[in-house]
């Protein structure tokens, strides 16, 4: 059960330190035409699979946007002390263009967003700068992965690096638009790691 249970406090991290600190665009995908209203909901972040609408947990709306974390590959040396997993986030969002609620015109200077309005004439226009909701998503989870010296128990092992890149055709994906995919990979170190590791200290 350690495996399940490492997976699912990586999981709750990113639910609290990353997702719950998001607003994203939930998919309606049997608007994609015309003036319509979309709702910003909070990204879920799943283990191994991310669930279809009628499996989802009690907590979670849609399953998109969401982050999924799987396992893709781990390394187990009892006599020396190892323990650790590289782990691949698999991040999703939707968005299909400027919606109506997108427009904003000013009507209090200095006031922020409640200083706005949306515009009267505001249209929905489909557009292909939907991509930087997951890479805002991305960044996001990078700075909070950077901050991280333990994520729970778990050490991150920032001397392995932490890539990124998006997900394309050559990983067995078409083209998904307005659906926007791309994936973050780095390494922990399991917690009885992290005691031997301050031994001589001691």
């Amino acid at each position: 059960m350690a495996i399940v249970d490492d997976l699912n406090k990586i999981r709750d991290w990113l639910q609290s330190e990353v997702c719950n600190t998001v607003q994203l665009k939930a998919p309606a995908d049997d608007n994609n035409a015309g003036e319509y209203e979309y709702e910003l909901v909070t990204p879920a972040a799943f283990t191994l699979f991310t669930p279809t609408k009628d499996r989802l947990p009690p907590d979670v709306r849609v399953p998109i946007p969401s982050v999924c974390i799987r396992l893709r590959e781990g390394e187990h040396r009892p006599r020396e002390g190892v323990n650790s997993m590289k782990l691949v986030l698999n991040f999703c969002t939707w968005n299909p263009g400027l919606h109506r609620q997108d427009h904003f015109i000013p009507v209090e200077p200095g006031a922020g967003m409640k200083g706005y309005n949306v515009s009267a004439d505001a249209e929905y226009k489909r557009t292909a700068d939907g991509w930087q909701d997951v890479w805002s998503f991305i960044d996001k989870t990078l700075r909070a992965i950077e901050r991280a010296e333990f994520i729970a128990d778990m050490r991150v092992r920032v001397e392995d690096g932490i890539k990124y890149g998006t997900t394309s055709d050559k990983d067995g994906l078409d083209d998904f638009y307005p659906y926007w995919l791309a994936w973050i990979e780095f390494s922990v170190q399991g917690g009885n790691v992290r005691v031997r590791s301050y031994d001589e200290f001691l």
